[in-house]
């Protein structure tokens, strides 16, 4: 299982934003499928991650990561370990809930199902600055209390 570390806006190393698709390529080869998504942007499928590129310049700007792959922060294993949550409440105390994702805004990370009974439905998604900026209809998230 490949490791990624997050750092919050430049990516998940190996993987960074601004990388072009030939780049993504020679860290993690080639997609299974690619597809465009509802926003014109295209989007690249791995057994265990996406890719997600910028319609405007094509560089990389998301990634998403399901269950199986080995997702840090600050060394911690977001989906293992079991205060993974209140970790990143402590470095970024303005988390935001909606739609299924709690996202923190400040750190370019957001963490789909956390609260299900099915944590093989787990996902995490990181994005470079100002992709995810359209938070409105998103309320605080309070750790404990889901709505």
């Amino acid at each position: 299982m490949k490791r990624f570390e997050i750092q919050p806006f430049v990516g998940a190393l190996p993987l960074r934003f601004g990388m072009t698709r030939d780049e993504v390529h020679g860290v993690v080869g080639s997609p299974c499928a690619v597809r465009t998504n509802r926003f014109g942007e295209l989007d690249e499928d791995y057994l265990e991650l996406s890719a997600g590129y910028d319609k405007t310049d094509a560089k990389l700007c998301e990634l998403g990561f399901v269950r199986s792959v080995d997702v840090r922060f600050r060394g911690i294993d977001l989906f293992r370990d079991a205060g993974a949550i209140s970790q990143l409440i402590e470095a970024d105390s303005s988390p935001l809930e909606g739609l299924g994702f709690i996202v923190f805004p400040s750190l370019g990370i957001a963490l789909a199902d956390f609260g299900s009974e099915q944590d093989t439905d787990q996902a995490i998604t990181v994005f470079a600055r100002g992709r995810w900026s359209d938070l409105k209809h998103f309320k605080p998230f309070r750790l404990g209390i889901r709505r």
